[in-house]
């Protein structure tokens, strides 16, 4: 059967790469074709073309932004003609929803209607999705994320002792409301000096962006953390210019802290040590709430004084260490990413 797959690609998120390739290998592993674009502008060829495919999958961040993703912004025109079936691809982390404007949630609400199956969960329960009309749900933790197994080939990141492997991001300001960037930078200078100092390990910091979207959040941040070291403190900055690439270094580390969630997911999902960051959005808490994940911090503390920072750098440093409650994660994110496989199997079969 031939797939469509209307996924967050090549927008600037390699994260959301990494998710729409993992979801494609899947698909394909079951014998399945995928489409994954480009689209046609036109509605008609369009509709024709999702005509010639059994399914259409939609998923990606908060599902696919109207504003900015063709064909989302035409999605009402096109989806009640096509004679695939319609599927809903995501976590479905519910207080992100909070935060959309009513173009998002109208067309939330609109996929849900239209949608036969779903494979979120997050915090969106079962129930709610049949009461929107959707007729069978992934009854676990549905992030595609989980599906990424990678293949590091034995390498490590170079560099003396443990490594850390660090995600810091700029957020704009229309993303955050208590927490400035100047405070998260501090935590990971910090961090560096005391992961150096405690471990003598290595120091790199890995951005998920793509740079050909006119800037690179993640390499900026990275940049103002290493520049505000202490002489003779060394830390390597990587930017990885596809999504495998950035899987595998974040794989061949030692222990990851990171200010996204998908190479915090990532990382456990391939048995690596993590301490995730959250910020406005929530997304770190939900995924917590979901899997039962202990190892987060709420950069909100950072706030708070030069004292806090302090506790959650300590936090940081020795959870990986000390942490007896990461096995029963690793097994947790095994099984939820084999639970994932086995709805796809019965969806796609």
């Amino acid at each position: 059967m031939k797939i469509a797959l209307i996924c967050w690609v090549g927008q600037g998120a390699l994260a959301d790469d990494l998710i729409g390739e993992a979801t494609k290998r899947e698909l394909e592993a079951l014998g399945h074709t995928v489409d994954m674009g480009p689209w046609p502008k036109s509605h008609k060829a369009l509709v024709n073309r999702f005509n010639k495919c059994g399914a259409v999958i939609i998923g990606g961040g908060s599902w696919i932004c109207p504003a900015k993703a063709y064909p989302m912004a035409q999605v009402e025109q096109w989806a009640p003609k096509i004679r695939a079936s319609l599927h809903i691809l995501g976590p479905g982390f519910r207080k992100e929803t909070d935060l959309l404007s009513k173009s998002q949630v109208d067309l939330n609400q609109f996929m849900f209607n239209h949608a036969k199956t779903s494979w979120i969960r997050g915090l969106i329960t079962e129930e709610e999705m049949k009461r929107n009309g959707i007729e069978c749900a992934h009854d676990g933790f549905g992030d595609p994320g989980i599906l990424m197994q990678v293949d590091t080939g034995g390498k490590r990141l170079q560099g003396e002792g443990p490594t850390l492997a660090m995600v810091v991001r700029n957020i704009p300001d229309a993303e955050v409301c208590n927490v400035s960037n100047a405070l998260t930078h501090e935590f990971f200078k910090r961090l560096c000096v005391r992961w150096e100092n405690e471990t003598g390990g290595s120091l790199h910091f890995i951005s998920w962006r793509h740079s050909h979207e006119g800037y690179d959040n993640d390499y900026e941040a990275a940049q103002a953390v290493v520049k505000s070291l202490p002489k003779g403190l060394k830390a390597r900055i990587h930017r990885p210019k596809d999504a495998e690439t950035a899987a595998r270094l974040i794989c061949s580390a030692d222990v990851v802290i990171s200010q996204r969630l998908h190479p915090t997911i990532v990382a456990l999902s391939n048995g690596v040590k993590a301490v995730g960051l959250d910020y406005e959005f929530r997304k770190m808490e939900d995924f917590a709430s979901v899997v039962g994940f202990k190892y987060w911090l709420d950069t909100n503390r950072f706030a708070k004084g030069s004292d806090e920072i302090d506790r959650c750098v300590t936090s940081a440093v020795y959870w990986p260490q000390e942490g007896v409650d990461y096995p029963r994660l690793f097994q947790a994110l095994s099984d939820a990413r084999t639970g994932l496989r086995k709805h796809m199997r019965r969806t796609f079969k």
